[in-house]
């Protein structure tokens, strides 16, 4: 419970700390590669899971 709180209260800070210092193109460029980032952990660790199943 206290990780996730934590952790959405560092989410909120380092997304304003980018907004302030960094234009919007390089904000959505940063933001769609952490999604990417996400997206190919998830399938892996499913690809992985599935083959030790």
């Amino acid at each position: 419970m206290a990780g996730t709180s934590a952790g959405r209260a560092l989410a909120a800070l380092f997304g304003a700390i980018l907004l302030n210092h960094m234009t919007m193109p390089v904000l959505l460029l940063i933001l769609a590669s952490l999604i990417i980032i996400s997206l190919i952990n998830f399938i892996l660790f499913n690809s992985l899971k599935q083959k030790d199943a």
